[in-house]
């Protein structure tokens, strides 16, 4: 599975995956629920690591759009307000690859020039949200050094 996330003129998040009908709620889940919130995003990818490594066999996910149940095989995707919608379930490998396409397409979104940041302004804002992420998880991200944008180490 090869998805792409692009930004279409309205400013709307939007992706291209070469079997759309079968890859809808995963992609619609990270444009959606994600959408813009690196916050969001680091939820997801700490939802999908501690799925996929067995650290929490209850990991998951709950967005506006989409419940999502993970283990270490699978991800299973309930959308929450169409319950003639049969569930979509995916390998956690293709979760897990998503997820990261997803975090570096958020890295190259500029920042809102409109918003104040309060939250460690003087930082980049995925910065920022890592350390708050951190904060109040009392925990390092599981990323950490494994992905760009998700330092090993830092910032203070």
């Amino acid at each position: 599975m090869d998805i792409r996330f692009y930004r279409d003129a309205d400013g709307s998040t939007k992706y291209e995956v070469g079997d759309r009908k079968r890859y809808a709620a995963l992609g619609m889940w990270l444009s959606w629920d994600v959408d813009l919130s690196f916050t969001a995003c680091l939820d997801a990818l700490r939802a999908v690591d501690d799925a996929a490594s067995g650290r929490d066999a209850d990991a998951g996910f709950e967005g506006n759009e989409f419940d999502i149940a993970m283990n270490s095989r699978e991800a299973v995707f309930r959308n929450l307000h169409a319950d003639q919608v049969p569930p979509s379930t995916y390998p956690i490998a293709e979760v897990r690859s998503a997820t990261e396409a997803f975090w570096r397409f958020l890295l190259t979104v500029p920042a809102n020039p409109n918003v104040t940041y309060e939250y460690r302004p003087d930082l980049p804002p995925h910065l920022a949200s890592l350390l708050k992420w951190e904060e109040y998880w009392k925990r390092p991200h599981p990323y950490r050094g494994r992905i760009e944008g998700i330092p090993a180490t830092g910032p203070a």
